[in-house]
Formats: structure tokens, sequence, C-alpha cells
């Protein structure tokens, strides 16, 4: 779920780039911690798609990019800190938009 406090900056993002001619990549993270039982996901790869999806969803909406935003999953394969404690994990629980 995207918070709720999160939602209107998505929202300007997409006014911005929506008269961009730009590609939007959207790319969803994890921790390296296994998710120990889930129903909706399988595995890290699968939240992190499913970040990355709800986010582009979102940006689609305010922006109507169609054929230029795409999203893709990295699970745990690109941290942006040791997974060592639980803020370094939570800062690896992310999504990163770029703009190509």
């Amino acid at each position: 779920q995207i918070k709720k406090e999160f939602r209107p900056m998505l929202a300007k993002i997409a006014r911005e780039l929506h008269n961009e001619t730009a590609r939007i990549v959207v790319v969803g993270h994890t921790d390296n911690q296994r998710i120990k039982f889930s129903a909706r996901f399988k595995s890290n790869w699968h939240l992190s798609m499913a970040r990355a999806e709800d986010v582009a969803n979102i940006l689609n909406f305010h922006g109507s990019f169609g054929e230029r935003i795409r999203f893709e999953g990295m699970a745990e394969k690109n941290p942006i800190a040791p997974n060592n404690t639980k803020a370094n994990r939570a800062l690896n629980r992310r999504i990163d938009i770029h703009i190509r």
C-alpha cells in the first residue's frame, strides 16, 4: 500500500512529467529478509514488482503516460544500505523513478 502522505507527491511528479517525452521506469526494491508468509507475495521479487506497479499506476492515473511508463522489480538485488539493521532495511524498501 502506498502511504497516503506520498500520493500528493506522486501526483505532482506525474504533472511535472506529463508534457515530457522521456520514458519512465519505476523500479521496486525490498530488503533482504525473506517473506515468511504472504498469500499475496510469493517472494521479495513479487513484492518489489507490486510496489513498482502501484506507483506506476498512480503516476499513470495523474499523467496518462501510456506506453512511456513501465515498471520492474529488483527485490533485494540493489540495496542502498547494508541490511544489518532495521533502519537500513527500511531504506532498502523503496521505489526509484528513472526518467530516460
